[in-house]
């Protein structure tokens, strides 16, 4: 998604092993493209029993950027003592499960948090998926292609 085909890319350079639920066959190829160990449609496929699949054991964590009702199943699979995470605004909230800690973040940003963000980019090639650009004049319909299905990024492009 918007913020998902970041994420992955970052979670990546850390060396994490990524299983992405995205939206739509075509998020799932972009998943894979971006460097996803696995990855599910989680509109149209289980994405519980993808999620017990690629980790038996369990997940020491999850990041949850959107409708956390049709993941409560993967989110199970988050290990005791484990983390869930989500920015402010994911409606609904996720819930924890016993001995799993839930946490929301706001994006507040600091010069040493740019400092490591950009030190992750700089590792290699980084793509940002750039669904449409829009015009000023276009503005409406951006608002309106923002509910429907998209990948990435849409951005509205000022000109003087």
């Amino acid at each position: 998604g918007c913020v998902g085909h970041i994420a992955l890319q970052l979670a990546k350079r850390l060396g994490i092993r990524v299983l992405a639920v995205s939206s739509g066959r075509d998020g799932v190829e972009l998943a894979g493209q971006l460097g996803a160990d696995a990855a599910v449609n989680g509109k149209a496929a289980n994405a519980a029993k993808a999620a017990r699949n690629f980790a038996p054991e369990g997940f020491d964590a999850a990041l949850v950027f959107a409708n956390s009702t049709r993941l409560a199943g993967a989110l199970k699979q988050v290990k005791k003592g484990g983390l869930i995470a989500y920015p402010e605004g994911v409606d609904p909230e996720p819930r924890g499960f016993a001995g799993v800690k839930v946490v929301s973040f706001n994006g507040l940003s600091s010069p040493r948090a740019f400092e490591r963000l950009n030190s992750l980019i700089a590792r290699g090639p980084f793509r940002v998926e750039v669904s449409r650009t829009y015009t000023l004049a276009e503005l409406p319909q951006a608002h309106r292609d923002v509910l429907k299905h998209h990948l990435g990024k849409q951005v509205l492009k000022f000109r003087r």
